[in-house]
């Protein structure tokens, strides 16, 4: 029998984790918290209860009659409506965004981080949302993960691959300068690893060619300068230099001494350079300083998980109880580190068992239905929560919500569209 070892997108997981404890010991870093060492351990257990199902679990090529290489649903007027749409969709959203910071007057003359600045402030003055233009960019603005699901879930040319990745790309990096923010290219990022190792566990993945490598990294590489530019940004917005920043950071995320960043400023572009790399590998990594704080301090009355959905709803008037840990707010815990705390080791342990059920679930899923853009959807969400485990709880990143809700509303769009349609074709028989 084939087993799951052999077929499914598990070797992210793995390979984000390996990465995440290399980069670990690799940093030096010392803990401000005496339990740091059982935060590694428990996280350690983590990943081993969430990788038995995926060792033990057949391949979901065995669970069925299907063939091993899955046939891809061909591009035809359904799939284009689906990019156009996705892509549109997204590009007014994008307007309507950059409308409500206007309204706001937000300026970004003086630089991005300046401007999240201004929004954090009127934010925290004001109740609600800022204007509908707002309601309609977060809603819709992340509508342009479905052409991307599409082109890469489908049987399309090379170039119409790249002309909707780029204009997807182009999307998100405009997005993410008006907020500042890296979270939504961390998501991308891992949608599109998703993406790979899904197609490539049906059997559908093409052979790469140069224009496929020389287009990852060029697109991988502003990326990973967008994510490090706004260190420096945002250092600069404190009237700091990288290595000052990051080490004014150094005790906020829980580090009492890291090796890789020198007691006295370095001149500069070594300096710099230090600086950004010493915060962003703090900032990669924080999770267990934070999860080793929460076993230091633990508050049962608060709850870490669905932070972000939480804050959101409160937006429009919906309040929850169990508040975050005020302790460490704007601190990510990992995922196994938030369920530690708001339920304990059992449940922790046994929510790592049921996600590795689920991701294997969700390859049995798209092998049944393949090229469903909702069971892609809802795959792809499983496997962000997934891949992005050691560093945080995926769902409380704002966008998350947003561009599941992407999946949902784009194809039952389509399907009214079609209805419709088909309805005077019915009267006319």
């Amino acid at each position: 029998m084939e087993w799951t070892l052999r077929r499914g997108p598990w070797w992210p997981f793995w390979g984000i984790w390996a990465s995440y404890f290399f980069l670990l010991a690799l940093s030096g870093s010392i803990s401000r918290y005496p339990n740091f060492s059982r935060a590694v351990v428990y996280e350690l257990a983590f990943v081993v209860f969430v990788s038995a199902p995926l060792l033990l679990l057949p391949s979901s090529s065995q669970i069925g009659p299907w063939p091993t290489r899955l046939s891809l649903p061909r591009l035809e007027r359904h799939g284009l409506a689906l990019i156009f749409s996705g892509l549109g969709i997204s590009a007014i959203a994008l307007v309507s965004l950059f409308i409500d910071r206007m309204i706001q007057g937000i300026d970004y003359t003086h630089g991005a981080c300046i401007a999240r600045e201004q929004m954090t402030q009127l934010g925290l003055l004001r109740s609600g949302v800022s204007s509908p233009f707002s309601v309609i960019g977060q809603l819709f603005g992340y509508t342009f993960f479905v052409p991307v699901a599409v082109v890469m879930m489908w049987d399309v040319t090379r170039k119409l691959f790249w002309v909707v990745m780029s204009s997807a790309f182009l999307l998100l990096m405009v997005q993410s300068e008006l907020a500042a923010s890296r979270s939504t290219i961390m998501l991308f990022g891992t949608f599109v690893l998703a993406m790979i190792g899904i197609r490539t566990a049906l059997g559908g993945c093409p052979r790469l060619r140069q224009v496929d490598l020389g287009m990852s990294v060029a697109l991988g590489a502003i990326a990973i300068g967008f994510i490090l530019y706004v260190f420096v940004c945002r250092a600069d917005a404190s009237n700091m230099s990288p290595q000052q920043y990051a080490r004014s950071f150094e005790s906020y995320l829980g580090v009492k001494r890291s090796i890789l960043l020198p007691t006295t400023d370095q001149p500069g572009e070594i300096g710099k350079i230090s600086g950004v790399l010493a915060i962003a590998v703090m900032y990669a990594t924080h999770s267990a300083f934070t999860f080793a704080g929460l076993l230091t301090r633990s508050d049962s009355d608060s709850l870490l998980l669905f932070s972000g959905p939480r804050e959101l709803l409160s937006k429009v008037g919906i309040h929850l109880g169990g508040a975050g840990q005020t302790d460490f707010s704007g601190r990510f815990p990992s995922l196994p580190g938030a369920l530690y705390h708001d339920f304990g080791l059992p449940v922790m342990l046994a929510t790592g068992v049921l996600l590795g059920i689920a991701m294997w679930g969700a390859m049995v899923a798209l092998r049944v239905f393949p090229g469903r853009v909702f069971v892609i959807g809802a795959a792809s969400a499983i496997y962000i929560i997934a891949y992005l485990s050691p560093l945080m709880f995926a769902v409380d990143i704002m966008a998350f919500p947003f561009i599941c809700f992407g999946f949902v509303i784009i194809p039952l769009a389509m399907f009214r569209v079609g209805q419709r349609r088909a309805a005077p074709r019915l009267e006319e028989a």
